[in-house]
């Protein structure tokens, strides 16, 4: 018998007046002013074929340049993934889907859509032409303490 992977529930959390779906996205705000990057929360909605409604995450935007980026715990299903590529695939911004992160010290992985190319951390750096030392934003996120 197949086991089924344990959902662990989202835990809304506030982090610089803004209120996260997730404490995982909060952290990855904790991140972005690390780095010394501007974040906008839920900046982008389309309408899906199927008629439901998609919000990206984040757009994070540095010096001159920006991206949209969706934070997951997991890379979600296939059927997910094809949905998005269906609106973003004529946006001019690129898109990243960014997995994991912040647990026990570790980045999180940076993937391009629609095209799934995988990003390390420093390849995401780059294209914003960050700066600041990655190692001490990802523990400063790692680390952050977030009221109750």
């Amino acid at each position: 018998m197949a086991r089924r992977k344990r959902q662990i529930a989202a835990k809304p959390t506030v982090y610089a007046g803004v209120e996260f779906r997730s404490r995982l996205e909060a952290r990855h705000a904790v991140f972005y002013d690390a780095l010394g990057c501007r974040w906008e929360y839920e900046p982008w909605q389309w309408v899906m074929p199927n008629g439901w409604t998609y919000t990206v995450d984040f757009q994070v935007s540095h010096r001159r340049q920006s991206i949209l980026v969706e934070v997951k715990p997991e890379i979600p299903r296939p059927e997910y993934l094809e949905e998005i590529r269906e609106v973003i695939d004529d946006e001019p911004l690129l898109f990243l889907l960014a997995v994991g992160g912040f647990y026990q010290g570790m980045p999180p992985h940076y993937y391009t859509l629609p095209r799934e190319e995988s990003h390390p951390l420093r390849k995401v750096a780059e294209i914003l032409s960050i700066q600041r030392s990655l190692d001490e934003a990802i523990n400063t996120a790692a680390s952050y303490r977030f009221d109750i």
